[in-house]
């Protein structure tokens, strides 16, 4: 790892939300980390001995039946950390984290981020409120991987993905949403097409590799 970049503000929403002397402060500590496309940075019950702060790209956190099968219950942009286990106490991550998109991080050691925390502040706070929305998030996940049609739940991650890059310029699967959103491939291309139809269509992509965009989000 190498030292993080001390200018301000940063790049992450958490770490930019400091006051110019929180910052400062934190800055020598955090460390540029690279995290390329389909890097782990946990497996279920790894111990936690950092945490990240993304500069941008997707970082998803994933649940697993017992059969095996995928589902994303969570997705930190730079809005976030993952790492939140930290200062609750816990010192093993309970999910799957992967890289889905590639991407700059901001990564502390988690010592050095449980005495911050511990100092108060607006550390502190900022941490606690990004638990409560992540908290929310997983409820949200929940309730719209239950109750909502394969359509409803493709158009749900495709807009949480827009937000947490703050692009449409990214490349997914089929057969990845279909990890991400708890369904059948087969169902995710039958609600890829029936969004070709609605009034944000699917468009196909015209380059040497046929994709289909949604609102500039090329999907394989």
């Amino acid at each position: 790892m190498a030292p993080a970049l001390q200018s301000f503000p940063a790049q992450n929403y958490l770490l930019a939300a400091l006051g110019r002397h929180e910052y400062e402060l934190l800055a020598p500590r955090l460390e540029t980390v690279h995290l390329p496309k389909g890097k782990v940075l946990f497996e279920p019950n790894d111990p936690v001995r950092y945490a990240y702060f993304p500069h941008a790209g997707i970082v998803s956190l994933l649940s697993y039946t017992v059969e095996g099968e995928t589902m994303e219950v969570a997705m930190v942009g730079r809005e976030g950390v993952i790492g939140i286990p930290i200062i609750l106490r816990a010192d093993r991550m309970p999910f799957r984290v992967v890289a889905q998109l590639p991407a700059e991080a901001a990564a502390l050691k988690a010592e050095v981020l449980r005495d911050l925390f511990d100092r108060g502040g607006r550390f502190q706070h900022l941490l606690l409120s990004y638990t409560r929305t992540l908290l929310t998030q997983v409820a949200q996940s929940a309730l719209c991987n239950q109750f909502h049609t394969v359509e409803e739940r493709l158009c749900r991650w495709l807009r949480v993905a827009r937000d947490r890059t703050e692009s449409s310029a990214f490349d997914v699967t089929h057969e990845f949403l279909s990890q991400m959103i708890g369904a059948p491939r087969t169902g995710v291309s039958v609600a890829a097409g029936a969004l070709q139809c609605a009034d944000h269509p699917l468009q196909p992509r015209t380059d040497d590799h046929p994709r289909l965009a949604w609102g500039g989000v090329p999907l394989l």
